[in-house]
């Protein structure tokens, strides 16, 4: 989920980042396919966005700017496995 690999903006927790990495490296190495989501606003009834978003992330330009940001960090982390993502 966002809030566990940005727990503060602009603040990455670098170990979740490497679980995500050395997940999908097994997963490489099992042949099995994958859908990243770590992007989600809701889920499972209840809202699980990082606490520091309190504002609208599609109205509030600071709010879209780290959403923005986050989005093409998890798209850079993950490029390298796209080759085991579901649907390819």
């Amino acid at each position: 989920m966002w809030s566990s690999f940005e727990p503060h903006p602009g603040v990455m927790n670098e170990t979740v980042v490497q679980n995500l990495v050395d997940m999908l490296k097994i997963c490489v190495d099992e042949d099995l396919y994958v859908n990243v989501s770590v992007f989600v606003g809701w889920m499972s009834g209840q809202l699980i966005w990082p606490s520091w978003k309190t504002r609208n992330m599609f109205t509030d330009p600071y709010t879209r700017k780290k959403s923005l940001e986050f989005a093409q960090f998890i798209a850079k982390t993950v490029k390298p496995f796209a080759s085991n993502f579901a649907g390819t």
